[in-house]
């Protein structure tokens, strides 16, 4: 996540960063991010948490058409628990994934 920010810092310098007033970029954490993106505080964060939707989306339907999974994939890890309510809200992931 962290480097997504900084990439996406880049794509979108004009969007505001509020993140960045209580820490340095650097310091940011997945966490960090997470939570300004989805507590609607960051623009910016918002923007990084639907890229890493659309990369994740795509690895797990990588992931089930090399495993064949009968029995459905699991998502975990701190990540996807951080924006499970984004996965299932936004339609991106799931339509991604087909």
């Amino acid at each position: 996540m962290p480097l997504i920010y900084e990439f996406m810092k880049t794509q979108y310098p004009d969007l505001p960063r509020n993140l960045e007033k209580d820490k340095k970029a650097e310091d940011l954490t997945s966490g960090d991010i997470i939570s300004a993106g989805m507590g609607s505080e960051d623009e910016l964060c918002k923007k990084v948490i639907h890229k890493f939707a659309e990369i994740f989306a795509v690895e797990v339907g990588n992931v089930a058409l090399k495993l064949l999974p009968y029995g459905g994939i699991f998502l975990v890890g701190g990540v996807a628990i951080g924006i499970r309510d984004y996965l299932e809200k936004d339609h991106t992931f799931m339509h991604l994934v087909y």
